[in-house]
């Protein structure tokens, strides 16, 4: 999610959807992912939300 034409809006969209500030650096949002969410429900539901954008 970086480095890549629309990464910073796909970011974005990303941490909206999950009702996460939008102000988060990469490194904080690993961070949250890991303490929020378990492998398999973060990856099914990255998978649904990235095939929808």
């Amino acid at each position: 999610m970086s480095g890549r034409p629309g990464s910073a809006e796909r970011k974005y969209a990303l941490l909206n959807a999950l009702g996460l500030p939008p102000r988060l650096s990469k490194k904080e949002l690993v961070e949250a992912l890991n303490r929020l969410y378990r492998f398999e429900e973060l990856d099914a539901f990255q998978a649904a939300f990235f095939a929808s954008v």
